[in-house]
């Protein structure tokens, strides 16, 4: 039997090899056995085994491309999501939030929770972190008086505490 001299291969070789190569090695081996299949066959070698190589091959070769497709098909229901929340988002700013400022006198309780649920949703809206609500608590605590900047308490505090608002005479 002519031909099965590059095709002979230990188990560690074949497992070695690529899917690309892999492919190919098995299209080989199907063509040697379809090209000796009588003498094989004259030889003791089952029918059953060779057509069970052949739907071996058949179905890995058809499973080859699956990973392709599902990486479109998650591509695909991506960019579906995204216009899909792009048109509900749409959907809120042109006509929910026009229709709840419309009830912001008659319902205000009803408008205030929606404007702060609505903060939430909106892209590119994030929660604070506690550093910048401390900021901002340290922020409101202070109260800007004729003479400058004073704390809760009414204390004064340094012209230069908070920086850009130097409300003093310059320094020299």
């Amino acid at each position: 039997m002519d031909g099965l001299s590059g095709l002979s291969r230990s188990i560690t070789e074949i497992y070695g090899l690529r899917e690309e190569e892999l492919l190919s090695y098995a299209s080989e081996l199907l063509t040697v056995l379809d090209s000796h299949e009588e003498a094989l066959l004259a030889k003791g070698y089952p029918a059953s085994r060779a057509s069970a190589m052949r739907a071996s091959y058949e179905e890995y070769a058809a499973l080859k491309h699956r990973p392709r497709q599902a990486i479109q098909e998650k591509k695909r229901a991506t960019a579906l999501i995204e216009q899909l929340t792009k048109r509900s988002m749409d959907l809120v700013k042109d006509e929910m939030d026009v229709l709840m400022k419309a009830q912001e006198t008659e319902h205000p309780k009803l408008a205030s929770r929606y404007f702060v649920a609505r903060e939430i949703v909106k892209p590119g809206s994030r929660p604070r972190t506690s550093e910048e609500d401390q900021e901002v608590s340290q922020e409101q605590d202070l109260k800007v008086n004729r003479g400058g900047l004073s704390d809760n308490n009414g204390n004064p505090l340094p012209p230069d505490s908070m920086s850009g608002s130097n409300t003093g005479p310059p320094k020299s």
